[in-house]
């Protein structure tokens, strides 16, 4: 298990503990009404996606590079683990969709201060002796200003994989998404989202299991997100 696999089921169940105190916990069903609202927030994180990477791809110096101007706190080796671990296609570079999961792994780690502490403006830089004060330094402007918006869409695909992943050990087993679909009555074709084959789909390194990274990655797809890298999954 990686660095970032075993901080992230750490994270995970905190999440899950939040989510289980809800008096009114949310549905895959409830989370599939949204699917309008979340296009519109994912059309945010595209944009952002096509300032910071170049031809649509985004290598792990970009990705390092990124994280700096969002003031993460994580290491060098750390960056690089998540890269390894978004990196579902397995290429040189991350996909707009890849960089959309390390953004969410960001937020439930608790590791991006412009997801942190939403409301409250950033400090200002410490003012050296005989120099003028020292601008803000704004860590979210990498986000265009829609960081609240972009936090909610996350919590919510967070909300949907821990759905199937009760326990928050960071992956599901294709039998268990399986039983749970059957014990809720749901027939393959009621939702293309629901069939067997999109969960048979999810399992990007045919392991069995599928992980945080590839469940994020394939609820992108779903959520119809027009990505440069669509030809590509079409060979998956």
């Amino acid at each position: 298990m990686s660095a970032t696999e075993t901080k992230l089921s750490q994270a995970l169940l905190k999440k899950r503990a939040e989510n289980n105190s809800l008096e009114k916990p949310l549905t895959l069903e409830k989370i599939l009404l949204k699917f309008d609202k979340l296009r519109g927030v994912v059309g945010h994180v595209k944009t952002i996606f096509e300032q910071v990477s170049v031809n649509g791809k985004l290598n792990n110096a970009g990705l390092e590079a990124v994280m700096k101007r969002l003031n993460v706190k994580m290491s060098m080796e750390d960056i690089l683990d998540l890269f390894d671990f978004v990196n579902i296609q397995e290429h040189d570079d991350i996909t707009m969709k890849e960089f959309l999961v390390a953004l969410t792994i960001g937020m439930v780690l608790e590791v991006i201060p412009a997801f942190n502490d939403i409301h409250n403006t950033p400090v200002q830089q410490t003012k050296q002796a005989g120099q003028p004060p020292a601008p803000v330094k704004r860590s979210f402007s990498v986000l265009l200003g829609h960081n609240h918006e972009i936090k909610e869409m996350l919590n919510l695909i967070v909300s949907a994989y821990l759905i199937f992943d009760v326990e928050a050990r960071g992956y599901i087993s294709r039998d268990v998404i399986e039983n749970m679909m059957e014990e809720g009555g749901h027939k393959q074709g009621r939702n293309p989202i629901l069939s067997a084959q999109r969960w048979a789909e999810m399992d990007w390194d045919g392991n069995g299991t599928i992980d945080f990274a590839e469940f994020l990655y394939s609820f992108a797809s779903w959520v119809d997100i027009d990505d440069d890298d669509e030809e590509e999954d079409g060979d998956h």
